[in-house]
């Protein structure tokens, strides 16, 4: 029996190409709670704390953390897919992405904007896409492939999701989400340990 304290926990659940395509999905998302340094977890935080908090007004917090969570772990999926078999990555900016697509995609199909114009109805949808292009790209060592995928799945997510009576949704239907989303998450660890 192994004990708890020499598991490997980046090991475990890092999200490697080869691993996921043999079977191993649960790195889809015990990947999006791992992170390479602190510097990364801080910059994730922050950008996943400011969009996510868009993201619950208008959803509210456990449908919009679920949401964002499943666009993360779809786009992860998608991701191990097209990459060669070593590839690996960490962190949750894939989902932090994905609730930058989520909010304006969301915003623009119910249709706030409407009566502006072209050029301002599609303002948030094309100031997303600069966000993402500004800060998606860079070093060798950002996962594009995952913050592209985050962010489509998440104006999918946002276009879908908008057609839902949110009104219709209680307290706790929320709560529900939100508990959904912590046992996913916590599942998924304890598949991979």
């Amino acid at each position: 029996i192994q004990s708890w304290t020499n598991i490997n926990l980046s090991e475990a659940g890092h999200l490697h190409a080869e691993a996921v395509r043999s079977g191993q999905i649960w790195r889809a998302i015990t990947a999006l709670t791992l992170h390479g340094d602190l510097g990364h977890i801080f910059s994730n935080s922050l950008f996943g704390a400011l969009f996510g908090l868009f993201v619950g007004r208008h959803l509210g917090s456990g449908l919009g953390w679920l949401l964002v969570l499943g666009c993360g772990a779809i786009a992860n999926l998608t991701n191990a897919w097209i990459q060669p078999d070593a590839f690996r990555a960490v962190g949750a900016s894939t989902a932090t992405f994905a609730a930058l697509g989520l909010v304006p995609a969301f915003a623009w199909r119910r249709g706030y904007f409407r009566g502006n114009g072209l050029k301002r109805g599609f303002a948030p949808i094309f100031a997303a896409i600069c966000i993402l292009s500004y800060t998606g790209f860079g070093s060798e060592r950002v996962d594009v492939g995952g913050h592209v995928f985050g962010f489509t799945y998440g104006i999918i997510a946002g276009l879908l999701f908008a057609e839902i009576n949110l009104k219709a949704r209680s307290l706790g239907d929320q709560q529900r989400a939100g508990i959904m989303a912590i046992i996913v998450v916590s599942t998924a660890w304890l598949v991979a340990i």
